[in-house]
């Protein structure tokens, strides 16, 4: 694969880390997450978005909460001389009426800015997903989609999440999906939506020290290759994640024609995605 350069390594930012200790179902302890911190800051990263699930019937880690275990946090950093920087943020699964409670500020943003990274519910996909989503823009928010390869509909509907980016919906790919860890289908769906310019975002949606780390070198050199522009895709993990988590506009281009296509039949939007659901790849 071809080598990107140093500049470009060296100012990585992780969108979605689910690196905060005890929070969710990521570290459990101090140490794993300082561990992360190492991993991340050896591999190029410089800061990282803390993202614990949040609204997800499961965990509900609200904006102040988070804010403070994030600050918590930069303090063990800074004990541990780890030049790293977090910044506040949250996965939270989308649901109905959602643009209220961000209105209230009842639920976290990346870094208090517009921009909202959003799980879609693993289950099914119901049918008020895309006008929850417009609502969204309406207010003034920017969906980031988390992981949109790892979703079966998504997988088989790639004109249906066109049809969102060309809104303003902007999607983040994990890392991993690129290099084969989640199986044929997603790494196939990942390519596709990177090719087509259905992805803006790479990012490791890390949930500890092994596993799923926070790396991101691997990937930006796959996304390299599969662009043919090394600047392209060191702008998914330094340019991008700036603006965002500067609250800056982020201009992309429009999806490709081909982006409608998909050699899979295609799913009705409601139909269920049991089979990731029962794997565990909706952590």
């Amino acid at each position: 694969m071809e080598k990107i350069p140093q500049e470009h390594l060296y100012s990585m930012i992780d969108l979605h880390c689910h690196i905060l200790p005890g929070i969710d179902d990521g570290p459990a302890a101090l140490a794993e997450s300082l561990q992360m911190a190492e991993r991340a800051v050896a591999g190029g990263i410089r800061g990282v978005v803390a993202t614990p699930h949040a609204d997800n019937g499961v965990y509900n880690a609200g904006p102040e909460y988070i804010g403070e275990r994030v600050a918590a946090f930069t303090a063990a950093l800074r004990q541990a001389s780890i030049p790293l920087e977090v910044y506040p943020g949250a996965e939270v699964q989308l649901f109905h009426g959602l643009a209220g409670w961000l209105q209230q500020k009842r639920v976290a943003t990346i870094n208090s800015s517009r921009y909202i990274l959003l799980e879609l519910p693993p289950t099914l996909l119901p049918h008020h997903c895309r006008n929850e989503l417009l609502s969204l823009l309406g207010h003034g928010f920017i969906p980031l989609l988390a992981h949109p390869e790892r979703h079966p509909f998504l997988q088989r509907n790639p004109a249906y999440l066109a049809g969102l980016v060309k809104q303003g919906v902007l999607c983040q790919l994990t890392a991993q999906s690129l290099l084969g860890v989640f199986g044929r289908n997603v790494r196939a769906a990942a390519e596709h939506m990177l090719k087509n310019r259905l992805a803006h975002v790479l990012a490791s949606d890390a949930h500890g020290p092994n596993g799923r780390v926070p790396a991101l070198e691997e990937a930006v050199a796959a996304a390299s290759q599969l662009l043919g522009s090394t600047e392209r895709a060191a702008e998914m993990v330094s340019g991008i994640p700036a603006a965002i988590i500067a609250d800056r506009d982020v201009h992309v281009a429009l999806p490709e024609t081909r982006a409608a296509t998909t050699k899979k039949a295609a799913w009705p939007e409601n139909t269920g995605s049991f089979f990731s659901s029962i794997s565990g790849l909706w952590s």
